[in-house]
């Protein structure tokens, strides 16, 4: 990773270009699978989680291409299939396409989510906000599988605060 030493007394000038955020990304990416329609972001980080989403969504029929700076997505095509866990694997945000899914489709199969080298973080607050919306959550050899025909609104209340959490339940 490279590095700026800045020694005082000489002034700094020049433009940076920052790049969109990779959290801010992944649940929106994750979102799409939602849209019958075409959409464009702009700034979005090219980036291996970025590249590992969207081969995901390209796995369930969602087309995307960087056109510059904009990447153009179309969830015309999208279908409920399960998400090859050699995918989900690379990538801890694969847990976001759950209720994106189960939002489209009343359905959703995906493999326990991987890539976090930062410690144990648990999805159980996904499942059970989830479940609190009347997901029906089975895990059957390292998938979640889960039949949302039967969801419905409702109150929840997180055991602790989870953006991550609050953000797929609300998709």
């Amino acid at each position: 990773m490279g590095k700026f030493i800045i020694e005082g007394g000489h002034r700094l000038s020049g433009r940076v270009k920052v790049q969109g955020a990779k959290n801010a990304a992944l649940p929106v990416l994750a979102a799409t699978v939602m849209s019958r329609g075409e959409m464009t972001l702009f700034n979005c980080p090219e980036i291996r989680d970025v590249h590992n989403m969207l081969s995901i969504l390209r796995e369930l029929g969602v087309e995307s291409y960087y056109d510059g700076d904009a990447l153009k997505i179309s969830g015309r095509n999208a279908r409920s299939s399960p998400m090859p866990q050699r995918l989900s694997k690379e990538l801890r945000s694969s847990i976001f396409m759950l209720g994106p899914l189960l939002s489209r489709f009343g359905e959703a199969v995906c493999a326990y989510p991987g890539g976090c080298e930062i410690g144990h973080r648990p999805v159980d607050l996904h499942l059970k906000g989830l479940a609190a919306l009347g997901a029906d959550i089975r895990e059957e050899r390292g998938y979640i599988i889960c039949d949302g025909h039967n969801m419905h609104g409702g109150e929840i209340h997180l055991d602790y605060p989870s953006v991550g959490a609050t953000e797929n339940i609300m998709m």
